[in-house]
C-alpha cells in the first residue's frame, strides 16, 4: 500500500512538474529551456556522481561507462544552454549554435550507449584511459564548433532544420536502437527492473530524437516535447543507478559481505583444517621423537649404568677401565645427539621453557674459555678472554641454554677462522633494577667476515653461507638456536663485521642478581661405598619392564642391605604395594598391561599411598611429560639414562638416607694433582707420544683415553695420572708438557 502511494505521488509529481515547465514554455521559452537543460545536465550529473562513488558496491562496469559520457554530455549541454535563440550569448551563431550542440552532444550519448554495452559482462580496466578519450573527443566537438566551424549546419533561421539534421537525428535513432538491441541481448545480466528502466530510458532517448526532427521554429511544441522527453530518459537512467548505487546498496553491500563472509568461512576452515594437520603433524612428530628417545635412552640407561659399575669395582684393570672410559664417552656422546633432536623439536613447536638457577658466571666463562682455547691452539689461532671488572659473578639463569649459545658462537668462530684469533669479551650492561642487570658478550673473530645482506639471514634455520666449504658447513641449526634460546632468556642477538675483515657476534641478556654465598659449594664426595653405620634398612620396589635396568637398580642398592621387591607393570605394582607397603617406589613410566602414571595414581589415592614416596624412572624428556608425571602424583623423577649419584641422592632427599663414601678417593679429588713432566713422559715410546699430542690437539676425548690406555699400560702411575687430568679437561697443561717433550726430543 505504501508502495503504490509512493508510485502516485510520483507520478502526481511529475505531472504537475510538466504543466508548469509547459506554462512557462508559452510564458518564456528561453527560461523553459534553461530549465529543461538544467535539469537534465543536473542528472546527466547526478549519474555521474553516484555511479563514481558508488562504483565499489554496484559492480556494474555497463552503467559506471554510462556515468563517464554523462558527465561529457552535460559539459556540451551546459553550452547548449546559452547557445538558444533569445539567450543572445552567441549572436554571430544566431539559431544554428543550439542544434549543432545538440547533436553534437546526441552523437556522444548514442554511441556511448552502445560502447558501454561491451562492459554488460566485462570489466572496464583502463578509466582513466577512457575519461581522456573523451576529454579529447569533447575538445574535438568544441573546437569544430566555435574555432574552425566545419561542423555541419543544422537549422536555417526561417527555413528550419536542414537534412543533416534530420538525417542525423535518424541515424542516432537507429544507434539507440543497436544499444536496445544489444541491451536486451545481455537481459539475463541484470535485474528485470533495472532493464526496464534502462530500456525505457533508450525507447524515450529515441522518440526524443524523434521529436526533434519534426520541429521548425525554435520556440515550437515539438521542441518541448523532445525536452520532456529527454527529461524522462535521463530520470529513468537515474532511477536506474540509484536503483543499483542508492536504493539497493546494502542490497549489494550485503550480498558481498556475505561473499566475503563466505570465502572468509571458507578460509578459516581452510586455516583450521591445516592448522589441525599442522598439530597432528607436530603431534606424530612429538611422539616419534618422544618413542625414538625412550627407545634409545632405555639401553643407552644399561650401557652407562652398567659401566660405571664396572669401572668403580676394584679388580678392573687400567686396560678395561680405559675401554670402559670410551664405551661411557661415546654413550654420553649419543645421548648428546638424542638431547639436541629433542632441543630442535622443542624449539620449532615453541616450547622451549627456561630454567633458571643459580650460576657463577665468572667461573662458567673461565670453564668455558679453557674448553675452546684448545680447539683455537690446535688452529694456530690466538685465544683471549677480555671480563671486565664489573661484571657480576653470583646470577641467577638459564645456565645450561647460556652456555650452548657462547660455545655455539665460539665453535663457530674458531671453525671459520684460518688465521688471527677469536677474543670473548663478557662485561655488565645497563642495571635495570637494583635485583637485575643485562650482561653482554661479544664473540670477535678475524675471519672471512659477514656481508651485510646475510647479516640477518644467517640466523634462520637451514641456512649456511655459500663460501663455506662442505667440510666445515653444519647443518645450519646453531645460529637459530642462538637466537631462540637469547630471546627466551629476554635478549636480543646480532652481528656486525666486514667482508674480510672479521665478525663480532654480540648479544646481552638480563640476569638476577644473587647475593653473595648464594651458590652453594657442591661437597666433594668420592664414590658410594654402603649407607651409614646406623642407616637402618628401607624397602624399595622396582617397577621395570626392561630386565637389564631392573638389574641395573638392584646392583645400586642391594649391597647396602636393603629389601627388595621387583614388578614388571603397574598392576604388579599396585598389588606388591598393597601387600608389603615399600619405603619408596622407584616407577617407570612406560610399561604393558598398566603404565607408571595410572599406578602413581591409584596408589596415590589412598591415605597410606600418600606417605609412600614414588620417583619416576623416564626415558621422556618434554616440559608437558614431566608436568604429567607431576601431576600424577609423583615425588621426584629421574630421566634415563642416569648416574649411579642421581639415585643415591633421590634417597638422601625423599628418605634422608646417609651414606659413606670412599675418602681416599675425596682426599685424592681434594688434593691437588701433581702436573706430569716432559721427563715422566721422555720414557715413553715416541709414537705414543705423537699418537697423544695428535688426539690432544684434536680435542678428541675417547682417543685420548684409548692413547693414555696404552701408556699405562707400559706405566700404571704414568696412565693414571694422565687419564685425571683428561678427564678434567686439563688439556691447555697437557699440551704445554706434549710441547715441552717436543722440544726435548728436537734438541
Amino acid at each position: 500500500m505504501t508502495l503504490n502511494r509512493t508510485k502516485y505521488g510520483a507520478c502526481l509529481f511529475w505531472l504537475v512538474a510538466f504543466a508548469v515547465l509547459y506554462g512557462v514554455s508559452r510564458f518564456n521559452y528561453p527560461l523553459f529551456h534553461a530549465i529543461a537543460d538544467s535539469f537534465a545536465i543536473f542528472i546527466a550529473i547526478g549519474i555521474w556522481v553516484l555511479v563514481w562513488y558508488s562504483r565499489r558496491y554496484m559492480d556494474d562496469d555497463y552503467l559506471l561507462y554510462l556515468g563517464i559520457a554523462f558527465l561529457f554530455f552535460a559539459s556540451l549541454d551546459f553550452v547548449h544552454i546559452f547557445a538558444v535563440k533569445g539567450m543572445n550569448l552567441f549572436p554571430q551563431y544566431r539559431t544554428n549554435l543550439g542544434p549543432q550542440l545538440y547533436i553534437a552532444s546526441r552523437y556522444l550519448l548514442s554511441l556511448s550507449l552502445v560502447v558501454a554495452s561491451l562492459f554488460i559482462n566485462r570489466r572496464l580496466r583502463w578509466v582513466s584511459v577512457v575519461f581522456a578519450a573523451y576529454s579529447l573527443v569533447t575538445a574535438l566537438l568544441f573546437l569544430s564548433i566555435f574555432y574552425w566551424r566545419n561542423f555541419p549546419v543544422c537549422h536555417v533561421e526561417g527555413v528550419g532544420l536542414t537534412t543533416f539534421k534530420v538525417a542525423s537525428d535518424y541515424l542516432i535513432c537507429l544507434v539507440l536502437l543497436i544499444a536496445l538491441a544489444r541491451l536486451l541481448t545481455n537481459r539475463r545480466s541484470f535485474d528485470a527492473r533495472l532493464l526496464r528502466l534502462l530500456a525505457a530510458s533508450i525507447i524515450l532517448s529515441i522518440a526524443t530524437g524523434l521529436s526533434f526532427t519534426l520541429y521548425t521554429d525554435g520556440w515550437g511544441i515539438m521542441n518541448a516535447v523532445g525536452h520532456f522527453f529527454q527529461i524522462i530518459s535521463f530520470y529513468l537512467i537515474y532511477l536506474a543507478v540509484i536503483e543499483t548505487g542508492l536504493t539497493r546498496p546494502q542490497d549489494i553491500i550485503f550480498r558481498k559481505l556475505q561473499e566475503s563472509n563466505r570465502q572468509l568461512e571458507e578460509a578459516v576452515t581452510t586455516a583450521n583444517m591445516l592448522a589441525e594437520q599442522a598439530e597432528k603433524a607436530n603431534r606424530a612428530k612429538s611422539v616419534f621423537l618422544a618413542n625414538m628417545s625412550h627407545e634409545l635412552r632405555t639401553p643407552l640407561n644399561a650401557v652407562l649404568g652398567f659401566s660405571q659399575l664396572m669401572k668403580d669395582d676394584t679388580g678392573v684393570t687400567a686396560e678395561q677401565r680405559g675401554n670402559l672410559d670410551i664405551i661411557t664417552r661415546s654413550g654420553e656422546h649419543l645421548l648428546n645427539l638424542i638431547n639436541n633432536v629433542l632441543d630442535i623439536s622443542k624449539i620449532e613447536s615453541g616450547r622451549v621453557e627456561l630454567e633458571e638457577s643459580s650460576l657463577d658466571l665468572h667461573q662458567m666463562v673461565h670453564d668455558i674459555k679453557s674448553l675452546m682455547a684448545v680447539r683455537a691452539t690446535g688452529k694456530g689461532l690466538s685465544f683471549a678472554l677480555e671480563q671486565s671488572p664489573d661484571l657480576p659473578r653470583q646470577i641467577a639463569v638459564d645456565g645450561g641454554k647460556l652456555r650452548q649459545v657462547l660455545i655455539n658462537l665460539i665453535g663457530n668462530a674458531i671453525k671459520f677462522t684460518t688465521s688471527g684469533g677469536v677474543v670473548i669479551r663478557a662485561m655488565a650492561g645497563k642495571q635495570e633494577d637494583p635485583g637485575q642487570v643485562r650482561v653482554c658478550f661479544e664473540v670477535e673473530d678475524s675471519g672471512p667476515g659477514i656481508r651485510p645482506e646475510e647479516r640477518e639471514r644467517i640466523f634462520h634455520p637451514f641456512v649456511q653461507l655459500g663460501e663455506q666449504a662442505s667440510a666445515e658447513a653444519g647443518t645450519g641449526l646453531g645460529l637459530a638456536i642462538c637466537r631462540q634460546y637469547v630471546g627466551l632468556m629476554g635478549g636480543e642477538i646480532g652481528v656486525t663485521g666486514e667482508p674480510g675483515r672479521g665478525s663480532i657476534f654480540h648479544f646481552e641478556i638480563p640476569v638476577t642478581l644473587l647475593i653473595s654465598g648464594a651458590i652453594p659449594a657442591a661437597p666433594r664426595r668420592g664414590r658410594v661405598v654402603g649407607p651409614a653405620e646406623d642407616e637402618p634398612s628401607r624397602r624399595f620396589l622396582i617397577v621395570e619392564d626392561q630386565p637389564e635396568n631392573r638389574l641395573l637398580l638392584r646392583k645400586l642398592l642391594e649391597p647396602f642391605g636393603n629389601e627388595l621387591r621387583e614388578a614388571v607393570n603397574g598392576v604388579e605394582a599396585v598389588a606388591i604395594w598393597k601387600e608389603w607397603h615399600p619405603d619408596l617406589i622407584f616407577m617407570d613410566i612406560r610399561m604393558p598391561v598398566m603404565d607408571g602414571l595410572e599406578a602413581t595414581r591409584r596408589i596415590k589415592a589412598t591415605d597410606t599411598g600418600a606417605k609412600t614416596r614414588i620417583i619416576a624412572i623416564t626415558a621422556h624428556t618434554l616440559e608437558e611429560e614431566r608436568r604429567e608425571i607431576q601431576a600424577a602424583g609423583c615425588d621426584d623423577f629421574i630421566r634415563k639414562p642416569y648416574r649411579d649419584r642421581e639415585v643415591y641422592d633421590a634417597l638422601m632427599r625423599h628418605l634422608g638416607m646417609r651414606f659413606r663414601y670412599d675418602e681416599e678417593k675425596v682426599a685424592t679429588a681434594l688434593k691437588k694433582e701433581p702436573a706430569v713432566t716432559a721427563d715422566e713422559l721422555s720414557g715413553i715410546p715416541l709414537d705414543l707420544a705423537v699418537d697423544l699430542s695428535k688426539a690432544v690437539e684434536l680435542l678428541n676425548g675417547p682417543l685420548i683415553l684409548d692413547v693414555v690406555r696404552r701408556i699405562g699400560e707400559r706405566d700404571h702411575d704414568l696412565g693414571e695420572r694422565l687419564r685425571r687430568m683428561a678427564e678434567d679437561l686439563r688439556y691447555i697443561e697437557l699440551l704445554g708438557v706434549l710441547d715441552g717433550l717436543a722440544e726435548r726430543r728436537g734438541a
